[in-house]
């Protein structure tokens, strides 16, 4: 919360807040019309103080602050002095020849101070002084008219207050700044702590299998038919709004070989299988929709409830059904299913709302299962991936009934 003491021609405006927080009006001072623009006048001899309460919030206690005003010398060299004072925490003075000197005095009464060359300060003329110090970066900076005058390195907050007002002009016997004084501010830029470094991103899955669909079919990465013997499965693609997808009615499977998985998912103890799907014949479109042999099966059924079955190396069965849902609208539709040995649970989601969850524990999965992967249901399918996550070696199975999905997304 700033201080900010402006100067009309009937006196100071110390804004709404300075009389909340001080309980008083702003001090009388004598203004002067500089040719339309209005200023407090001080000589060397007088001075305007306004109380400590004045800068709660815009001072103390802080580990960064500004400080700017505006000033014009009226008697030249002469006009030399202090311009203001925050006693035993902030000092400015500008000398005869222009120069500027800052002392700031931190918490632990260590004094650092700016020291700047001559300027043309006291030439008769309206200029903007200004102060900023940051202490969680160590810079004090001085600044005339935008330019920088001098700079420094410091540390340390501001002091806690005490009973020191803020003093312009003479105090103490000193000699004060002789000249009109505007547009003063004072800023608490405290900085805040820096955050915390973003956690590090989840690592590239290194074993993953993954199939996309294109206009000549399914691409199954460069390694496919050397790892498998064989190239992928040949489908019948289909163009569906610029995505392709390979297509499947309830009679038709396609296979992937068991070896294709052997690191992606078995000997796992989670997994999560995403997939998006789009029906094409309504509720004729129910039907098997992927299935790991007696390890893994998953069903849409004709009301758009979904049926699914694990079994674990222990041939413990579990089934979920959930309730009926819009999958078989003829829309694109995003299934989650997820289970986690560790968290025991088994969940099913679609849309990113969950519509089924049940208790459920396994072992790590069998590597003794002799069966092969099957995609096997009623609408087009695209974009297979099996992929490692980061905590558990899970699984992660994109299926799309019509088009493609290329990119593989944690989630």
């Amino acid at each position: 919360m700033a201080l900010t003491i402006d100067v009309t021609d009937a006196g100071l405006d110390a804004g709404p807040d300075y009389f909340t927080n001080t309980g008083l009006q702003p001090p009388n001072v004598s203004v002067v019309d500089d040719g339309g623009r209005f200023g407090f006048d001080i000589s060397d001899t007088t001075r305007v103080l306004l109380p400590e309460a004045a800068m709660v919030g815009s001072f103390f206690n802080s580990n960064a602050f500004s400080a700017s005003l505006s000033f014009k010398a009226q008697d030249g060299s002469q006009s030399a002095g202090q311009l203001f004072r925050i006693h035993s925490n902030l000092h400015v003075t500008v000398n005869a020849t222009g120069s500027f000197r800052v002392d700031f005095i931190n918490e632990s009464g260590v004094w650092s101070t700016l020291n700047s060359g001559a300027t043309s300060g006291l030439d008769g003329n309206w200029h903007d002084l200004a102060i900023s110090y940051d202490g969680a970066q160590g810079t004090f900076d001085l600044s005339l008219d935008g330019a920088l005058l001098a700079s420094g390195t410091a540390s340390g907050n501001t002091k806690g207050g005490g009973q020191w007002g803020l003093n312009f002009g003479s105090i103490f016997g000193s000699t004060g700044f002789d000249g009109l004084i505007d547009d003063f501010t004072l800023d608490d830029n405290a900085t805040a702590p820096p955050p915390p470094p973003p956690p590090p991103p989840p690592p590239v899955p290194t074993d993953v299998f993954s199939v996309d669909v294109t206009a000549s079919g399914l691409d199954a990465g460069p390694d496919y038919q050397t790892e498998f013997g064989q190239p992928p499965p040949s489908v019948t693609v289909v163009q569906d709004s610029g995505r392709w997808g390979f297509d499947l009615d309830d009679g038709s499977t396609i296979k992937f070989p068991r070896e294709a998985l052997d690191g992606p998912y078995f000997s796992s103890d989670a997994f999560t299988v995403s997939l998006s799907m789009k029906a094409q014949d309504g509720i004729s479109s129910a039907g098997e929709i992927l299935r790991i042999h007696t390890s893994l099966q998953l069903n849409v059924n004709s009301d758009g409830s979904f049926s699914l079955a694990f079994t674990n190396d222990q041939s413990t069965k579990t089934t979920l059904n959930t309730s009926a849902t819009l999958a078989l609208d003829g829309q694109w539709h995003d299934l989650i299913v997820t289970f986690d040995d560790s968290l025991g649970t088994l969940a099913v989601y679609l849309d990113d709302a969950e519509i089924g969850s049940i208790p459920a524990t396994a072992h790590n999965w069998a590597l003794f299962l002799d069966f092969d992967t099957c995609i096997a249901a009623e609408g087009d399918g695209s974009a297979i991936s099996v992929a490692p996550e980061t905590r558990h070696t899970l699984i992660r199975l994109f299926h799309a009934f019509s088009g493609a999905i290329a990119l593989l997304t944690e989630r």
